[in-house]
């Protein structure tokens, strides 16, 4: 199982999704600064010439190169984080299903995900229904 029951149940995705958002800022901040930087290079040549201009138009272009490789590994770090969220809000939806399940059936599902059947006298439906809320646990968690 790659995370267990309990860290699934308590993980946020909220958090997650703030974390994207606040990437995404990031992202955009650098997207507005390469956009600006790129006019500045273009218009340089116009209004400065000679060996100095071209050398400051070279490292105002590296800089630019650096702003936009930033840009795509920020929105990427972003886009993850999005994703987490989403994966993550899903699974903890099953998983509350899977509980929903294993109340109906007169199971308990603890927090460390294990099934556990009432007290008492077990039966064959009652094995049935174990085995039914586990494996649907077991397909939460893959």
């Amino acid at each position: 199982m790659g995370v267990g029951w309990a860290a699934l149940l308590r993980d946020d995705p909220t958090r997650w999704r703030s974390a994207s958002i606040a990437w995404d800022g990031v992202a955009r901040d650098l997207e507005t600064r390469a956009s600006t930087l790129a006019k500045e290079v273009t218009r340089l040549p116009q209004v400065w010439t000679g060996g100095a201009a071209a050398g400051a138009t070279a490292r105002l272009s590296d800089q630019l190169a650096r702003l936009r490789a930033g840009y795509a590994s920020v929105l990427a770090v972003a886009q993850a984080l999005d994703e987490h969220a989403t994966e993550l809000s899903t699974l903890r939806g099953s998983a509350a299903a899977v509980e929903d399940t294993a109340r109906q059936l007169g199971l308990r599902v603890d927090a460390d995900g294990t099934v556990r059947p009432p007290a008492g006298p077990q039966n064959e439906s009652l094995a049935r229904a174990v085995s039914a809320v586990v494996w649907r646990r077991d397909a939460v968690l893959r």
